[in-house]
């Protein structure tokens, strides 16, 4: 196995845990706030959204593969022989035991999915779902400086956040809002402010941890953010975002001036814009992953 297939094989399975881990915290508080007390009783009949079987289970599947990528760049094999023979020292270090550790957390919330509707399952989803956040902290650049770092506080920061916003955000444009619309000819307007409310916090929280973050990759100089990939790769990313917060702003305005009074036409234009947004969210992961595969500026 080439370098460059290396390179492009953890690119895309670190994108692939990025998404699910989103889906998997989107799928969960979307559920919430269609049980709540505030929902409509057909709200969560319309939505239909997944459970969290599959995410859960694909996060699985994902991890096992990240683990076999990352012991076959430690060890410069790609052998199934080979791997297997040198795992146990991988799993000795810091970014392999952090990988171990999230396929059980993995495992446990995949298991998690079978139990009865409760409050106990939720709660156990939630915790199982903080901790791979806090594993998939030391799994990057966050890692380089030491265990359990300040950046990798900074980095389990910027992961909650981005998973709860871009999770909410996709969960919504690609399950909920289409299906609502298809069923009832309307979104829930309660689900709607919930859905808005969640991405202003989250936007403050991936602001502020995603400035410190970023300052530390460029080296504490602007300069590199045009010097080198990482840096480029970074401004691509920071691109996105802008259309990203700009439809957020746009959807957060049309929720809070149309109240309750919306038409059809209103509503199909809200879904179609919506679904761009979490498109673009899924290309936002991409980078994001790509830019925790990729040398930092002087390195």
């Amino acid at each position: 196995m080439t370098d460059n297939l290396l390179q492009c094989g953890n690119i895309l399975s670190l994108a692939a845990v990025d998404l699910c881990l989103a889906l998997a915290c989107g799928l969960l508080v979307t559920d919430a706030w269609l049980t709540g007390k505030d929902a409509t009783p057909d709200a969560q009949a319309a939505a239909r959204i997944p459970g969290l079987i599959w995410p859960a289970s694909l996060l699985l599947a994902l991890l096992a593969t990240r683990f076999y990528l990352i012991t076959s760049t430690m060890t410069g094999h790609a052998e199934v022989a080979a791997v297997w023979a040198a795992a146990s020292g991988v799993a000795a270090t810091h970014a392999g035991a952090a990988t171990v550790w999230a396929l059980g957390a993995a495992c446990g919330l995949s298991g998690a999915s079978f139990l009865p509707r409760s409050r106990a399952r939720v709660r156990l989803q939630t915790a199982l779902l903080l901790t791979l956040l806090v594993l998939h902290s030391g799994m990057g650049h966050a890692a380089g400086g030491g265990d359990f770092t300040r950046d990798e506080m900074w980095q389990f920061v910027h992961l909650a956040a981005m998973s709860l916003w871009a999770g909410a955000v996709m969960t919504a444009g690609f399950f909920a809002a289409p299906r609502m619309l298809a069923a009832a000819s309307c979104i829930d307007i309660h689900y709607l402010r919930n859905l808005s409310q969640v991405s202003l916090w989250s936007l403050a929280a991936v602001a502020l941890s995603g400035a410190m973050r970023a300052w530390a990759g460029l080296d504490a100089r602007i300069a590199n953010l045009l010097q080198g990939g990482w840096g480029r790769i970074l401004l691509a990313k920071l691109c996105i975002v802008c259309v990203v917060l700009l439809l957020g702003f746009m959807h957060r305005r049309a929720i809070h001036a149309h109240g309750k009074a919306w038409t059809l036409p209103q509503y199909m234009q809200f879904g179609r814009t919506l679904r761009i947004e979490a498109v673009c969210f899924v290309v936002v992961l991409f980078l994001s992953a790509w830019l925790a595969s990729t040398e930092l500026p002087g390195s």
